[in-house]
């Protein structure tokens, strides 16, 4: 029950709030959230790494990969990365958000 109420009233005022700040059409636009369980993400062989200590309510995915900045990942890296979104993608839900342009969530709970 926490975690439903902690999404309803706390993280989704910040999430909205963080996602209009982000948004620079036309390179970006807001216009809902894609949500993943951190057991989905464990199943597609990443982590979820706690980083609440950077960001309120944050975590980081870590894929298994240590790229060098600004470098691309070679063939190989690459089709693991993109095998290991995919993955992801399949357990991932999708919110649009009814009224994006709005500061607070209208849409249904998460």
């Amino acid at each position: 029950m926490r975690s439903q109420l902690s999404v309803k009233l706390i993280w989704v005022p910040i999430f909205v709030k963080k996602a209009l700040i982000l948004h620079r059409p036309p390179v970006s636009q807001y216009i809902g959230f894609a949500v993943i369980k951190a057991d989905e993400i464990r199943k597609s062989g990443s982590t979820v790494e706690d980083s609440r200590d950077v960001y309120c309510g944050h975590a980081d995915i870590a894929r298994g990969v240590i790229l060098e900045p600004h470098e691309p990942a070679d063939s190989q890296m690459s089709r693991f990365i993109t095998e290991r979104c995919r993955t992801m993608l399949i357990s991932t839900t999708y919110y649009r958000d009814p009224n994006p342009s709005e500061s607070g969530w209208t849409g249904p709970n998460f």
